[in-house]
């Protein structure tokens, strides 16, 4: 007996992680931005250029591209001002395009990304489809 009692044999941390191929990965984030492609989801802007990191900026310019439910906006690279500008915002998050998986891309309606951003998605897509 311990002093303070104690449970003999307690709960033990455990991880339900599940090994997933990286072809399969990589297949699987294929066909999601495809879906998305296909689905007219995706929405490609020259860059993001405001005059300041200002949330009130960067709702207005989803609204104005039509964008209504949740959206995810991409960068080729990170960029503080634009993670800035929507942190306050619900249902919008931002990332760059090398760090998107599968399950981030299909969790919001509305993908908006700047053209360098989409290259990058495309060759990815495409690396992946072909091995």
């Amino acid at each position: 007996m311990w002093r303070g009692g104690g449970v003999a044999h307690g709960p033990h941390p455990r991880s339900f992680e599940k090994k997933v191929n990286r072809k399969v990965m990589a297949l699987a984030f294929a066909r999601a931005f495809a879906e998305k492609v296909q689905g007219g989801d995706v929405t490609v802007v020259s860059e993001f250029s405001f005059e300041a990191p200002k949330t009130k900026l960067m709702a207005a310019f989803l609204k104005k591209i039509g964008v209504e439910r949740s959206a995810l906006v991409l960068t080729a690279e990170p960029d503080e001002n634009i993670f800035k500008m929507t942190r306050n915002l619900p249902r919008v998050a931002v990332m760059s395009a090398p760090e998107v998986d599968v399950y981030t891309l299909m969790r919001f309606k509305t993908v908006v990304a700047d053209k360098a951003a989409f290259d990058a998605l495309m060759a990815r897509a495409a690396r992946k489809e072909t091995k």
